[in-house]
């Protein structure tokens, strides 16, 4: 896939499945999701950033090479010219760098999407295994709700079985070196080694 706006980030993680609200307010961000939103279908990709200092933030600051493709599932402009937007995590991509164009503000890139090489299966037997312990922990961070609707889409085929843990560490952790390792691994062991080491 070619030519896909970046929204790029210190450390801030997406992984697939994930469904985030972001606040759209530096105007190259600005222009970016303007661009976006007429596109079909309306896909960033979100990477961690790596700035050097405060000042290369606002440059061309290196940025992580496995990042996430994502979409624009929710847009609202906002009286100042900010944006409220709702993305989703779809895929994770390796990212390579595009040349700039002289009239964007943002940076756009090429991917590749990585699927996983490890069935779901095996993942869909620990959630099977782990089901009551992740509820009776989310109840303690006060996310037992949210949980119980995260299962029923799971239960109904919404939502694949990686999806579904992916948001369970999201409610545990933010930590973006653990969420750019778990987006760097491939293997199911990982994604549970994780979970297990959360919850």
């Amino acid at each position: 896939m070619d030519n896909i706006p970046l929204f790029s980030l210190p450390k801030f993680v997406v992984l697939p499945g994930i469904v985030l609200p972001l606040r759209i307010f530096e105007p190259r961000y600005v222009q970016m999701i303007e661009v976006v939103i007429k596109s079909n279908p309306q896909y960033l990709v979100m990477s961690q950033m790596n700035p050097k200092d405060d000042m290369d933030y606002y440059l061309s600051p290196e940025f992580e090479k496995m990042g996430c493709l994502t979409e624009v599932i929710q847009s609202d402009r906002n009286k100042d010219g900010t944006y409220e937007i709702m993305v989703v995590g779809l895929e994770r991509v390796m990212i390579e760098e595009r040349s700039s164009s002289d009239e964007n503000l943002y940076r756009s890139v090429n991917v590749e999407v990585l699927p996983y090489s490890d069935p779901d299966g095996d993942l869909d037997k620990f959630i099977r295994e782990h089901r009551d312990h992740f509820l009776v922990e989310c109840e303690s961070i006060g996310v037992h709700k949210d949980l119980v609707k995260l299962f029923q889409k799971y239960d109904e085929g919404m939502l694949s079985s990686r999806a579904c843990l992916h948001i369970i560490i999201y409610f545990f952790t933010k930590d973006p070196i653990q969420l750019q390792e778990l987006l760097n691994e491939d293997s199911n062991e990982s994604l549970i080694g994780l979970t297990l080491d959360l919850i």
